[in-house]
């Protein structure tokens, strides 16, 4: 009886075995499926990333690119600012003229990176230097100029860097 013992107990090991074996496969059919879904995933979301950080790079390049020639507009238009202090009016009238804040005439005006189109000087504009708080008076109005015949601070534009966020609008 011990030889046939061991006989089903080896049968019965085989049975066992080819079950097992069964189930293992099942499992590294699903583990390969896993392994491939994974793969899809990291793949996709990598093809992602790279897409958007090359878009985000192409972008920065071309707004870099717009901020410099915007800021030739932005150079003409403070020269136009300045042209219009030097033929004396006041702030509020040229912010009225061009549908500007007062801070935006005086933004526009005050900006130190702008030189003086040739032949055109601040000198002798009666404007006074907002930047040293020197104040002067119209000749024959009594009206102050300079920083102090606004009410509102002057606000002075940065660098083509910040000149998206200091650029003045119009009002409306």
């Amino acid at each position: 009886m011990a030889q046939s013992t061991t006989r089903s107990r080896a049968a019965a090991l085989r049975a066992a075995r080819e079950a097992k074996a069964a189930r293992d496969q099942e499992r590294r059919l699903r583990e390969e499926k896993i392994e491939a879904a994974l793969a899809d995933f990291f793949e996709g979301s990598t093809g992602a990333a790279r897409v958007r950080d090359d878009a985000r790079i192409k972008a920065e390049r071309i707004i870099a690119d717009a901020e410099e020639k915007a800021r030739l507009h932005e150079v003409q238009a403070a020269r136009g600012v300045r042209a219009l202090r030097g033929l004396e009016q006041t702030n509020a009238e040229i912010a009225e003229l061009c549908g500007l804040s007062v801070a935006a005439v005086r933004a526009l005006a005050n900006d130190r990176e702008i030189e003086p189109a040739p032949g055109q000087t601040t000198a002798g504009t009666g404007q006074g230097d907002a930047s040293t708080g020197e104040h002067a008076e119209r000749p024959g109005t009594g009206e102050v100029t300079g920083e102090g015949r606004d009410s509102e601070p002057a606000k002075p534009m940065g660098g083509s860097a910040e000149v998206s966020a200091t650029w003045p609008t119009a009002v409306g």
